[in-house]
């Protein structure tokens, strides 16, 4: 009973931290483009959509695997290291949001969309019903294209910063949360193309769009464990 209870303690962390920095990262770069965006990065039902989802990959948490070191001793609620954690790590998925954002602004939408034209000069190029459609695959492929990003950053940075140790080498989840979060991003990537995805304002992204993604989301594990260790040197402990 004192194991378990040792266990549901640290899950229960896992899912606080994690949750908590996730969702200071996902506003903060919302904010920040929609200060310098001529259109919103997402609409209000993709945020919700793609917060709905990551809430139910995280319910599995409960049933993660916790390293030794966490059930070797028991341990106090902290709340504070709640916000410093946040502060700490949240703003590393934002680093990877801004990326993205110029990537598809000023170069992945004008070559698929627009023929090389941005957003702001479509007006000069286009007019009437042509603009109007022109402005909608624009924006649509740009929320498409941060909606996936973000949805496989949060996802992977489960397994990132749920252990102070290597994620999938030293230390890995257990074969639910592994299960699950991999198909939560299978179906995440696959909404864009489908007509649901055209319902909520998306448009099919490209294939050539994976050579940006893959490569980011690489760099953004790399560094996002970098970041856990200095935060576990400077606060003693990650959870």
């Amino acid at each position: 009973g004192i194991l378990e209870g040792r266990k549901t303690f640290t899950n229960m962390l896992k899912y606080i931290k994690i949750t908590a920095s996730s969702n200071f990262g996902n506003i903060l770069s919302i904010v920040c483009a929609s200060a310098f965006l001529p259109f919103l990065p997402v609409t209000s039902v993709q945020i919700l959509l793609l917060n709905l989802l990551y809430d139910i990959l995280c319910i599995v948490l409960p049933w993660d695997n916790v390293d030794e070191e966490f059930i070797a001793k028991p341990r106090k609620w902290d709340a504070s290291s709640v916000g410093s954690f946040m502060i700490w790590i949240g703003p590393t998925s934002s680093i990877f949001d801004f990326t993205t954002y110029i990537f598809m602004y000023f170069v992945f939408c004008p070559m698929f969309v627009s023929g090389g034209v941005l957003f702001n000069d479509l007006a000069a190029h286009y007019s009437g019903a042509e603009l109007a459609t022109m402005q909608a695959q624009y924006i649509g492929m740009f929320q498409a294209g941060w909606f996936v990003e973000s949805m496989w950053s949060q996802t992977l940075v489960i397994h990132m910063i749920r252990t102070p140790k290597l994620p999938f080498i030293q230390s890995r989840a257990s074969a639910p949360v592994t299960l699950l979060t991999m198909t939560g991003i299978t179906v995440l990537t696959i909404i864009p193309f489908t007509a649901f995805g055209t319902m909520l304002g998306f448009v099919a992204l490209p294939a050539t769009y994976f050579a940006y993604l893959i490569p980011c989301i690489l760099l953004y594990m790399v560094l996002a464990t970098s970041l856990k260790k200095a935060y576990v040197r400077h606060y003693g402990e990650l959870l």
